[in-house]
């Protein structure tokens, strides 16, 4: 009896091993949130076309006291920013915040002072321009202008003049939290700026660190201070459809030499830091790095006397990122094509964080079409 118990199971097993057993297939939700993916059989099949050359670019300009001169001499020299950009046809956006958060415990009832908009200069809110929009453009005719108009904070000046004279109430915050107010810009999603399918490049201005000095026992980081928040939230919320590179004019890390310049400017409430927590996002890590979005930037000097030679190459990095394609998704097949089609074969790479870069010059206002299969 036990014989003929032992068949019978083999017999089923045996029947089910030469049988075809179909599995319900899942849908993929990354296939699922993308108009240009379509699955099947096991593959994510993407087709979409873009164009080289297209920027987001996101000041961050430190508006405490004791930063007039550095907005003046950005103002001075942007000019030169907008120069490289234009020179390469390069298609951009440009808005601007602060480094003042409302939440600070340090400014208590921050937004109802005149020093902080009542509010309108905090919390990654963009700032206005003189034409009323909070964003330029390259197409805007007067955008070296407003921007220069922009990036010199009244509120800084009031704060530094007499009669306030640094006296906390008739100053924006002193406790800077640029890494912060950029969370916080992401989670207000401005869909007019933060556009798919183009690079976003982060321009930090400020004389300080992330809370001025990167965070002590009665200042700590909390979560939204942390470069490390900033990239995570960055590759979640734009998945793989948008690189990121941050750029720094700061007292970079070591340089004893602009520290001192900063901290000798003639006022005890005037000092520099070292922006440490800055730096690790113009220069980051491989942490950083192994997030997939983020790209090395370029690490600037706050006390040079002429900004020009340092926006220049922040322009020009700016440019050589935005006609590179974050791709969703490692490829087991591709086609890439170019309109219009150049008259030689075109040479690229796609490297381990899934980012196509060609090994020769494309001009920006190519349209790219892409066409990738990878595995579910």
């Amino acid at each position: 009896m036990k014989k003929l118990i032992l068949l019978l199971v083999l017999s089923i097993v045996a029947a089910y091993g030469c049988s075809e057993v179909k599995f319900e297939s899942i849908p993929n939700q990354q296939c699922l949130d993308s108009p240009d993916c379509v699955e099947q059989d096991g593959l994510l099949n993407y087709n979409y076309t873009l164009r080289l050359g297209k920027v987001d670019i996101l000041f961050v300009n430190d508006n405490s006291g004791s930063m007039s001169t550095e907005q003046s001499k950005m103002a001075a020299r942007f000019d030169k920013f907008i120069e490289t950009l234009d020179s390469k046809n390069i298609s951009y956006q440009i808005a601007m915040i602060t480094t003042d958060i409302s939440s600070n415990p340090l400014s208590p009832a921050a937004d109802d002072r005149a020093a902080n908009g009542y509010g309108a200069f905090q919390d990654g809110q963009f700032l206005n321009f003189n034409n009323g929009s909070n964003i330029l453009t390259d197409s805007t005719s007067n955008r070296v202008s407003l921007f220069a108009q922009a990036i010199q904070r009244q509120e800084t000046i009031n704060c530094e003049s007499s009669p306030n004279n640094y006296a906390s109430e008739g100053c924006p915050s002193g406790d800077e939290r640029g890494i912060y107010a950029l969370n916080m810009a992401l989670d207000r999603g401005n869909s007019n700026f933060f556009r798919d399918d183009t690079h976003l490049a982060v321009v930090i201005l400020s004389d300080e660190d992330e809370r001025s000095v990167g965070g002590t026992a009665d200042r700590p980081l909390e979560s939204y201070d942390l470069p490390e928040t900033f990239v995570a939230k960055f590759k979640e919320q734009f998945a793989n459809r948008k690189t990121l590179a941050v750029h720094t004019l700061i007292v970079k890390p070591n340089d004893s030499t602009c520290k001192t310049e900063q901290d000798a400017q003639g006022n005890q409430w005037i000092r520099g830091a070292y922006g440490t927590q800055y730096a690790a996002l113009s220069n980051p890590n491989s942490t950083l790095l192994n997030y997939g979005n983020l790209k090395s930037g370029i690490s600037g000097t706050i006390c040079a006397s002429d900004y020009a030679n340092q926006l220049i190459q922040i322009g020009g990095n700016v440019s050589e990122n935005s006609k590179q394609i974050q791709l969703p998704c490692s490829p087991v097949e591709h086609e890439i094509s170019l309109d219009p089609a150049p008259a030689s074969p075109v040479d690229y790479v796609i490297d381990g964080n899934n980012l196509l870069r060609f090994t020769s010059d494309i001009a920006a206002g190519t349209n790219v079409h892409v066409s990738i299969s990878c595995k579910k």
